[in-house]
């Protein structure tokens, strides 16, 4: 399982680092609200962090990409598929941060 956390975390990273800081912490914040959910839907993305269809779509597809979520559909929750306990380790911080 820790293999599997540290390739994730590797992939994400490159990534990750290629981003603006709005761009991070969108994605950071949705992350940690998909994990103490345990779910997120595409309009509570909308919704939730007062963003358009296209930002939201980018957060979904990006969770997706990274194995955060399943793929999803515009009108149901997506499970998180990462715990707190997997996102301290990947990220060295509490969900709740």
């Amino acid at each position: 399982m820790e293999e599997i956390l540290q390739t994730k975390k590797e992939n994400f990273a490159g990534y990750f680092n290629s981003l603006s800081e709005p761009e991070k912490s969108l994605i950071m914040d949705v992350l940690k609200f998909a994990i103490q959910k345990g779910s997120v839907s595409f309009a509570e993305i909308r919704k939730h962090f007062e963003v358009g269809y296209g930002r939201a779509v980018w957060v979904m597809e990006n969770l997706i990409k990274f194995g955060f979520i399943p793929d999803y559909n515009e009108t149901k929750q997506c499970k998180a598929l990462i715990t707190e306990n997997e996102f301290k380790a990947m990220f060295g911080n509490d969900v709740k941060k």
